[in-house]
């Protein structure tokens, strides 16, 4: 999958790959370092297979963020959602 997230005119990007060596894969849990941006306007997934999400902020800094493929609502918290 590749993760776009759009705080203004500031773009940072992560690939995460699964299968990609014997025995070992990415972690599904992406990391983005903000600096000083205290919300991301946008987050855009484009999944394994082309299906693409865009989930719509403003989505509050310092939070981990759960996105479900299909599913544009962005839920919050330690816990994956149930």
């Amino acid at each position: 999958a590749t993760i776009e997230l759009t705080m203004g005119s500031t773009k940072l990007i992560r690939h995460v790959q699964g299968g990609s060596g014997k025995g070992g894969q990415d972690s599904r849990y992406v990391h983005f370092g903000l600096g000083s941006e205290t919300q991301v306007d946008e987050i855009k997934v484009v999944f394994p297979g082309g299906a693409e999400s865009v989930y719509t902020g403003p989505i509050a800094a310092d939070k981990r963020v759960w996105l479900v493929q299909g599913d544009t609502a962005i839920k919050t918290g330690w816990a994956p959602p149930q």
